[in-house]
């Protein structure tokens, strides 16, 4: 986890808290007043704000007290806003909700829901991230603002056991929200409920025998598409189950002992986040399609992303965070036109498409670069997550095989992987000004790599399903993982899912080196994207190629990093 922290607090608490966080390797930075946390808000120098009101101080006074200007919606900028409050202090909880305030936490809050929260509201400011910088890049491409979408018909799904307090509950919160609300009494009920109509919100209350099984629920509903894009929210009694919670993916997680009022005003910061989600969908699905969209796939076209690379470079360095890029080829793709047709090989090439949307989380960039080569940009990936999710997509095309019109049995495919990555830390000698950024690096004598490759496979053979990649916890670029199997089946057991099936990998020719197709150079226009970004995303692009081009030689089907990577 990464991500600058504005603390404003009495010095003694300020202090602490920066030395907790400091042990969490975040970056934290105390501010002196008011004004100085506001300007470094207003300057993008905060990922998020963290502010501990003088305990006696009124709440909305000034000095070390929090104005409510500081967190209101009129005053938004990317950076959330997490306050640290007294339990007992309800109306200035209430009263910071209202004002707009991301999150609130308990004056005591210990390390591990302190650290769980900052990780969850960071992941929700790289979505309004992403959101932006699309819709920059909209603007250079010519394009119009994309409107609001419509709100989602499916309201709130309260996942609660049936009773009389369920049914109380569900009354309050349509009220309070203005919303429908439905319950599902477990965890198929709720899935069902989002499949009929995707709702906004999603709020688990358990009661607290059943608060294991709902922490692993939550995992498997994170996972649903269905779901994608609403706000999760969770009421469970305790710190430890609440910090367990935003670990696995809720976007909020509250205390069973918070008040219905405050349940309500958390509910609808989420459904704010859920809007932003719902507009970086409806982003890539209206203006963008004809102009910025591969046809055949619905992935995004070599023109838009190529030109949005440059700025996720750029994101990436003022940030100090790593970028990853993928380079993939469909393996021996012109054999499948040639033995059967071009129609199946558009429809390898669109399943293909639904795979790697898959593998990826929602605000990557995936792009079909023309033919069967496409690329993906994962932000805040470093090598060895990278290398995860290149794995993983590379399994999850060989592992079963692709159906095409005529051939219910389908056929096998699979997939070369070329990896690169920026570093974390600028480069000194591109961000001086004056500077001359080297020259794009060719693919033709690459330089030694690390490969990951799979078993040997034969033409005829049908192996084990490969082992299946997981995430480390901190891993910011996988997919959340799949729910652990409950011991006892209860209301908040998640469903069970299949493996998928492996494939053998057919034998072909010996690949064409790059000299023999259009190399990378000049893909980034500089007109798009100026000097150090676009000369680092064309060294960026040179590398992965360069990787992919060493899958190639060590016989396909395999995932390489470039040794800089």
């Amino acid at each position: 986890m990464s991500g600058r922290i504005v603390i404003l607090a009495p010095k003694e608490a300020a202090a602490a808290l920066q030395a907790r966080l400091r042990q969490a390797f975040l970056e934290p930075a105390v501010a002196r007043d008011v004004g100085d946390a506001a300007a470094r808000l207003r300057a993008g120098e905060a990922d998020l704000l963290l502010a501990a009101p003088d305990p006696g101080a009124r709440f909305g006074s000034g000095g070390t007290g929090l104005p409510l200007g500081l967190v209101s919606a009129e005053a938004r900028a990317p950076a959330p806003r997490l306050l640290m409050l007294p339990a007992e202090a309800t109306a200035a909880r209430l009263a910071a909700l209202r004002a707009g305030a991301d999150g609130i936490v308990a004056s005591d809050v210990g390390d591990e829901e302190l650290l769980a929260r900052i990780e969850a509201l960071l992941r929700g400011r790289k979505m309004i991230e992403e959101l932006r910088l699309r819709e920059r890049t909209a603007a250079s491409l010519g394009l119009p603002a994309p409107e609001d979408p419509p709100r989602r018909e499916g309201g709130l799904i309260l996942l609660m056991p049936e009773g009389e307090a369920a049914r109380r509950r569900a009354a309050h919160l349509a009220t309070a929200l203005r919303l429908r609300v439905r319950l599902a009494a477990d965890g198929r009920a709720a899935m069902d409920a989002a499949a009929q109509d995707a709702p906004e919100l999603m709020l688990a209350a358990p009661p607290p025998e059943q608060t294991a099984a709902a922490l692993r629920l939550i995992s498997a509903l994170r996972a649903q598409r269905t779901l994608r894009g609403a706000g999760l929210v969770a009421l469970l009694p305790g710190p430890d189950a609440v910090a367990r919670a935003l670990d696995l993916g809720a976007d909020d997680a509250v205390d069973s002992r918070a008040g219905e009022a405050e349940l309500a005003l958390r509910l609808e910061v989420q459904r704010r986040r859920a809007r932003w989600a719902d507009r970086l969908q409806r982003l890539e699905k209206d203006g963008f399609a004809l102009a910025a969209t591969d046809g055949l796939t619905g992935l995004w076209n070599r023109r838009y992303a190529l030109s949005h690379l440059g700025r996720l470079v750029a994101d990436a360095r003022e940030a100090a965070e790593p970028l990853a890029l993928l380079m993939i080829d469909l393996d021996r793709f012109k054999a499948i036109n040639d033995a059967y047709g071009h129609a199946a090989g558009d429809a390898v090439l669109r399943e293909f498409a639904a795979r790697l949307r898959e593998a990826l989380r929602g605000a990557d960039l995936a792009a079909r670069l023309g033919g069967e080569e496409f690329c993906a940009a994962l932000r805040g990936a470093d090598r060895e997550t990278a290398l995860q999710v290149a794995e993983r997509l590379r399994e999850a095309t060989a592992g079963r095989p692709f159906g095409i019109p005529g051939l219910p049995e389908g056929i096998a495919v699979t997939v070369s992987i070329g990896v690169a990555c920026t570093p974390s830390e600028p480069d000194a000698a591109l961000t001086e000004p004056g500077a001359v950024a080297p020259p794009a690096r060719t693919a033709v004598s690459p330089p030694a790599r690390t490969a990951v490759s799979p078993p040997a496979r034969t033409a005829v053979s049908r192996p084990a399903p490969a082992a299946v990649t997981r995430r480390s916890p901190a891993s910011v670029a996988a997919r959340p993982p799949a729910a652990a199997a409950p011991q006892a089946a209860s209301a908040f057991s998640p469903p069970a899912s299949a493996e998928p099936l492996g494939l053998a990998e057919p034998e072909g020719p010996a690949p064409t080196p790059p000299g023999g197709r259009a190399g990378v150079s000049g893909l980034v226009d500089p007109s798009l994207v100026r000097s150090v970004s676009a000369a680092e995303a064309e060294a960026l692009l040179a590398s992965a190629d360069a990787a992919l081009y060493a899958s190639k030689q060590g016989g396909r089907n395999r995932v390489t990093a470039d040794r800089a990577a």
